[in-house]
């Protein structure tokens, strides 16, 4: 045996090498989801979890369990509940604005009317997003970081 078949024998079982020389019975290996997976996927599921339970009565606990992960997801990528809901409001914020230039961007004027939500809709929208930034700007004393300012 040479050096580097013996190196390559210790990265095989360490999980560096191929799968297929895994003993048999043991369970196959998962690829790891991308760090922009992850945080797409957190913060998702902290908008439904702040949304259905409130900032206050949220725990971080709901978000990674929402999301199929642990809490230590939540921490690799957030400090904190405060910086998760940020980060949600950052979300949002970058959605909405994306959808607006869309449609200031679009070839002709009826495009653009076509596009454009119902009023009721529109509201409807506003107004949930209006309760949800009220609710974190009373909860967190801060609202300046989602670019809205009071």
């Amino acid at each position: 045996m040479t050096l580097s078949s013996r190196s390559s024998d210790a990265g095989q079982r360490a999980g560096n090498g191929d799968s297929s020389l895994a003993p048999a019975g043991s369970p196959p290996r998962t690829l790891r989801p991308r760090r922009e997976d992850v945080r797409r996927r957190l913060l998702q599921a902290a908008l439904a979890v702040f949304t259905e339970r409130g900032y206050d009565r949220a725990s971080l606990e709901q978000v990674a369990a929402l999301a199929g992960f642990s809490k230590g997801a939540v921490y690799s990528n957030f400090r904190g509940k405060e910086e998760l809901c940020l980060a949600v409001l950052d979300d949002i914020n970058r959605r909405e604005l994306g959808e607006l230039l869309g449609l200031l961007n679009a070839d002709t004027e009826s495009e653009s009317v076509a596009q454009l939500k119902p009023e009721q809709e529109c509201q409807s929208q506003l107004a949930e997003r209006v309760r949800f930034e009220s609710m974190v700007h009373t909860q967190t004393g801060r609202l300046s970081a989602s670019g809205w300012s009071e």
